[in-house]
């Protein structure tokens, strides 16, 4: 629980937390249920998730090598699909450009498409979580967003003894809750990463490491 900012250890998490065979009374599909509840305002996909009959599948390859859902849930029983793709501080992934500069087709462009052309008589539901803001400049299709604020207050209303879900819990407090400067740490990493940033002094890198693999 220490990779404050990693998408994989969140979507790792996630899968444990949304799954109905992890936790004890089948506690995962009640957390998920809740989850696309809020999003959708959906209860019959609702009804369908507490029959406790669908897997989730991380880093799902899709058809041509075009990219990897970071969290595909199926049922085949009950047909329906979930696609959630996980962002903490990465941008959705661009794959056309027009000649005119703007965004035609990004990697939710490709998972979309995907379940449309293979799951065309299932129950379809499209989620971009994000931890920060997403700009809006492109077209996120049948894309829902949502964030890890609404995600901790769900998971608050969960009565189970379960450690991971307490150290999850106590882990999105800290980075939804605490006030600390998320876009100075953004912008910071930023520059680290783009090597802009020569001189960084002992108190930032402690905060890197404390908030940031």
């Amino acid at each position: 629980m220490e990779h404050n900012f990693r998408e994989n250890t969140h979507s790792k998490v996630l899968r444990y937390l949304f799954h109905h065979k992890f936790m004890e009374q089948k506690k995962g599909s009640e957390i998920l249920s809740k989850f696309i509840y809020e999003i959708t305002e959906d209860k019959s996909i609702c009804e369908l998730i507490l029959k406790n009959q669908y897997d989730i599948f991380k880093e799902h390859q899709i058809l041509n090598g075009k990219g990897r859902i970071d969290l595909f849930i199926k049922d085949s029983k009950n047909e329906f699909v979930i696609v959630i793709e996980n962002k903490i501080y990465a941008d959705v992934g661009v794959k056309s450009v027009s000649e005119k500069g703007k965004i035609t087709e990004t990697q939710l462009t490709y998972y979309q498409k995907y379940v449309e052309e293979n799951f065309k008589n299932y129950k379809q539901y499209f989620i971009l979580l994000s931890f920060k803001e997403v700009e809006d400049n492109f077209d996120r299709g049948k894309f829902v967003l949502t964030n890890y604020d609404g995600l901790i207050e769900i998971l608050n209303t969960v009565e189970i003894s379960d450690n991971i879900l307490k150290e999850y819990k106590n882990l999105l407090f800290y980075l939804t809750k605490m006030d600390y400067n998320r876009e100075y740490l953004v912008d910071l990493i930023a520059d680290i990463k783009s090597e802009e940033t020569k001189d960084i002094s002992l108190s930032n890198l402690e905060l890197i490491n404390t908030y940031y693999e």
